[in-house]
């Protein structure tokens, strides 16, 4: 296995990642271009002479950004596609309604327009709960499944800005209004969300 490494050489490589060195020769720098790739993946290297292996690397790397990023691009853009239905509230509201007053048919309208209002909210708060577990997900890729605070942080300030920029974009749709407290509650969901998968973790580990 050492052996193959060592006559593997990488060339400088169109890379879609700036922050990564590609310039790889040698043993442990083909480790460290590899970004711990599986075995079968470095074992491949003894089957493409010099250069081309840098389109096993890349192709390997690329598959592995989709398996991270894209649940996040999806779970934004229909994040998105909500906050642009104007008629999400109203839809909702002719759903939830009828089924509260099944349900305790003694409430008065007050009573059920708070229970929706209250169940919207929740929505929105593990909504962008599961947006912050995505974005941890992503943003975690290649640290050996370690636990980083940093990483935790940025996850966080994703999520926040993310709220930020739905709740601007929700001031240009008809019927929706942009809300500064809409923005906490999500981000309180993407916090609550974090915690709740730290907690997990623990769980696990204990086992």
């Amino acid at each position: 296995m050492g052996d193959v490494l060592r006559r593997v050489e990488v060339t400088q490589l169109p890379h879609p990642f700036p922050s990564k060195n590609w310039r790889c020769v040698g043993l442990d720098s083909v480790r460290g271009c590899v970004l711990g790739a599986a075995k079968e993946e470095v074992e491949i290297a003894g089957r493409y002479p010099g250069g081309s292996f840098s389109w096993v690397v890349l192709l390997s790397q690329c598959r592995r950004w989709l398996t991270h990023w894209l649940p996040v691009i999806v779970w934004m853009t229909l994040i998105f596609m909500a906050s642009s239905d104007s008629e999400s509230g109203p839809r909702g509201s002719r759903i939830l309604a009828p089924l509260i007053r099944w349900v305790a048919p003694g409430l008065s309208a007050t009573e059920v327009d708070a229970i929706v209002f209250f169940v919207r909210k929740v929505a929105h708060f593990w909504e962008y709960g599961v947006l912050a577990v995505l974005l941890l997900r992503a943003l975690s890729a290649g640290q050996a499944g370690r636990w980083q605070w940093r990483t935790v942080g940025w996850a966080l300030l994703g999520t926040a800005a993310y709220a930020a920029s739905d709740e601007f974009h929700q001031a240009f749709v008809p019927t929706r209004v942009a809300s500064i407290t809409d923005v906490v509650i999500d981000t309180s969901g993407g916090a609550a969300a974090l915690a709740v998968w730290w907690g997990v973790r623990r769980v696990m580990r204990w086992r």
